[in-house]
């Protein structure tokens, strides 16, 4: 249904908080929520400032402290799930918006409560929630700490969306939640009393000015003890204190010890707390912890630079030596020294205020622009719930290559396009000796297995990816998974097995012959796993609610084994950059063939280490280069003893040598038992280099046979070699095959943004075929 002006409605949104209000609302907060209602329909439900204030508008539904104080926070979370539930019944939100993982567990529970259809629950993260029981309120909070952390995490992975403010709280959600967040933006600040007139100049009088809770997560015990030092240094400095809290009596002393260097107020509106800015020199913010400090900007906004812990959210805003000066928490010397020096170096303090000044733009905000994130936010949790039309669907994609952080080139590019079609994670495995981890990139983001040492790698490696995948599925819930191989298929089913209900959509993926994995790779061991991977795979392919495959070749062996042909079959992406950065070259005078691959016998590195031999004894300057690792290097180092003037081994190298070693080369060899499609062929067409290869796998699917290379039967060492002798000999036959490869190269040369239309047509299709 349509608004009457034609646009989309507005979402129906209950926002639950610990927030007091105070109804009719300031003018300075009334803003934000004009704001709000432009976009939203709301409902707002929070604690009242005292027991005798209203309760209750259009909008607020305001929650009565307790008589008792101590008892206050205790009532209201105990009372606040009925409260959710009551307005859910009464206002029958689409989404409920809750202001920390505390009340997004009340929530939770409040949703629980009631049957139907049950509005979606946004959780956001302003700061570190451990600090709530640790350093804030009485000391007693401390024994609460394991039991709210469990439910801070369980909530923060529990939420529909999480909402962070900063780089820091981002990081905060990852790691307990596994993806990242919906959103990153900081809360509206109203600013409108720190930017009603000119920035006032420094003060004659050193002045540094406090302003936030009297807690321990503030420091106020570090401060107190600095500036007992610093007023001994300089005895002209003030220090202004703006706050109240638990740790009142700590600044009391002070007060009292230093009467005429520290002035206390407890509580100032906006326009005031301007004013005492204008007065100060610099900001001091020594926190143990903060999640952005809006404090911060509000100096910033006055042309005040800082004094601040290096903690939390406060590096998001504060270059250390730009706009103010970071030290560590619990150093006080350090906060002693940087105090002093800004208070008695005025030339650096107006330093710092310039750019504070300069840098406050960045962080500045209007009601609509706040609003307006809000709205993106709310849309996106309705988005994955199919509560908004027009949706990118959510996709898992689970693979086998290694990866480390920072994701780099082609999987970089190839994630960042794919997120502009589908809203994805990757998990894969991690390089050896990177660790595991989990990094956004784009609009992805990549989640790495750690790897083990020895042999214990696979076990514990592909042992833990079952409960990878249900954890990302039910934290991430992607409408489809996408297994990379069979047998990760096969984990994945495993994986989705943990789940009772939201199961998504299974896509596996063939890119070569899998039985080759256990038979022609690695040890001759795996031969005895044989039986067991196969029939893990053919139960993946069929249980699979679709099947892609990158060549006919593949298309045959999944349709043989799932009884079903592949929704679509078309290759990956594969990163050309270093192979048409430049035009090929003619091909050299010199005869040299190259071998790029893994040393294993899916590739039978011993065939061309046969055929070599015949090779060599007609053309004796043919020359042969191998590149690759794996299990049979001792043949190829065998081989390069025989012939050490004309074999070159090199374990490893980077496309870019890749591409001059084909440069410097009549042909590509590759002699495989097996291939699914052969990315060094597509690699070596680019340069213009025919290929000798066997009939095997998806080869032929590329290879014309006296078109663009020469075919020859598999384990035939004497073919092989007949034919590496015509190309290393016959000019005209290896300049005319070279060019039809050439020409056929611009055929297969993908885009990521190609690659990611096809995996979204896949994805589209897989989800159109469940729906029927």
């Amino acid at each position: 249904m349509s608004a009457p002006n034609g646009t989309p409605p507005k979402p129906r949104v209950l926002f639950v908080g610990r927030t007091r209000y105070r109804l009719p609302l300031p003018p300075w907060l009334g803003r934000k929520f004009v704001a709000l209602e432009r976009q939203l329909d709301y409902r707002v439900l929070a604690s009242a400032t005292s027991r005798s204030d209203p309760t209750s508008d259009e909008r607020f539904r305001l929650l009565l402290p307790a008589r008792a104080r101590l008892l206050d926070g205790a009532l209201f979370y105990l009372r606040a799930p009925f409260a959710v539930r009551r307005q859910i019944k009464e206002f029958r939100p689409e989404a409920i918006v809750a202001e920390s993982p505390y009340t997004g567990a009340a929530a939770l529970v409040g949703r629980s409560l009631i049957g139907g259809v049950r509005p979606r629950v946004v959780v956001e993260v302003h700061g570190d929630w451990r600090t709530a029981t640790r350093m804030y309120g009485s000391p007693a909070r401390s024994a609460l700490s394991p039991l709210a952390d469990w439910l801070s995490r369980v909530v923060v992975r529990r939420g529909d969306a999480v909402r962070a403010l900063s780089r820091y709280t981002e990081s905060l959600v990852e790691e307990v939640r596994g993806v990242p967040v919906t959103a990153s933006f900081p809360t509206y600040t109203d600013l409108t009393a720190f930017t009603a007139r000119p920035v006032a100049p420094l003060p004659d009088r050193p002045t540094a000015v406090f302003v936030g809770m009297l807690e321990a997560y503030k420091n106020i015990d570090g401060l107190a003890r600095a500036w007992r030092e610093v007023a001994r240094r300089l005895p002209e400095a003030q220090l202004v204190l703006i706050g109240k809290g638990a740790r009142r009596e700590v600044i009391d002393e002070l007060v009292a010890d230093l009467p005429a260097q520290v002035a206390h107020v407890h509580e100032l509106p906006p326009d005031e707390v301007a004013e005492r800015l204008d007065e100060g020199t610099v900001l001091v913010l020594p926190s143990r912890s903060e999640g952005l400090g809006r404090v911060v900007i509000e100096a910033f906004a006055r042309g005040r630079g800082v004094v601040a812990s290096g903690v939390g959210g406060i590096p998001d805003l504060v270059t250390d030596g730009v706009e103010g000066l970071l030290v560590e928490p619990e150093n006080h010397e350090e906060l002693v020294e940087a105090l002093v020096r800004v208070l008695s170096d005025r030339p650096l303090a107006e330093r710092l205020g310039t750019a504070a000044l300069a840098r406050y733009a960045e962080w500045h905000t209007t009601p609509s622009e706040y609003a307006a994130r809000v709205r993106e936010l709310v849309d996106a949790c309705l988005r994955e719930a199919g509560g908004v039309p027009g949706a990118k669907p959510r996709v898992l994609i689970v693979g086998d290559a290694a990866h480390s952080l920072p994701l780099e080139g082609a999987t970089a590019a190839t994630l960042r396009a794919l997120g502009e079609e589908v809203d994805l994670v990757l998990l894969a495995r991690a390089e050896r000796g990177s660790g595991g981890g989990r990094q956004a990139v784009g609009p992805a983001s990549a989640h790495l297995l750690r790897r083990w040492p020895g042999g214990l790698d696979p076990l514990l490696t592909y042992g833990v990816l079952p409960f990878r995948v249900a954890g990302l599925v039910r934290r991430f819930r992607p409408a489809v998974v996408v297994a990379e191989s069979p047998y990760l298929g096969f984990l994945v089913l495993a994986g989705l097995a943990l789940r009772r209900r939201g199961r998504p959509r299974l896509v596996v993926e063939t890119y070569s012959d899998w039985r080759t994995a256990t038979r022609l790779g690695g040890s001759r061991a795996r031969l005895l796993v044989a039986p067991l991977a196969d029939w893990a795979a053919r139960h993946a392919l069929r249980r699979a609610d679709a099947l892609r495959t990158v060549s006919p070749f593949t298309a045959a062996l999944a349709e043989r084994a799932a009884g079903v042909p592949p929704v679509e079959s078309f290759p990956g992406y594969i990163d050309l950059a270093a192979f048409v950065e430049r035009p090929a070259l003619p091909l050299p005078e010199s005869p040299g063939a190259l071998f790029v691959g893994m040393l294993e016998r899916s590739k039978d590195i011993g065939l061309l280490t046969r055929a070599w031999p015949l090779v060599a004894r007609e053309v004796p300057e043919a020359r042969l280069v191998v590149v690759g690792r794996g299990a049979l290097v001792e043949l190829v180092e065998r081989l390069r003893d025989d012939y050490p003037d004309r074999v070159e081994y090199v374990s490893e190298l980077p496309p870019s040598e890749i591409a001059e070693r084909l440069d410097a080369s009549r042909c590509l060899v590759v002699p495989s038992r097996s291939e699914g499609l052969g990315r060094v062929i597509i690699e070596s067409f680019a340069r213009g280099r025919p290929v000798v290869a066997t009939r095997v796998g998806g080869i032929p699917d590329l290879v014309r046979h006296e078109v663009t290379g020469l075919l020859v039967e598999n384990g035939d060492a004497e073919a092989l070699a007949a034919a590496m002798i015509r190309l290393l000999t016959d000019d005209e036959l290896a300049s005319r095959l070279g060019a039809s490869a050439l020409e056929f190269s611009r055929e297969l040369r993908w885009t990521p943004d190609d690659y990611a239309a096809r995996v979204r047509t896949l994805v589209d299709r897989t989800l159109a075929s469940s729906s029927r």
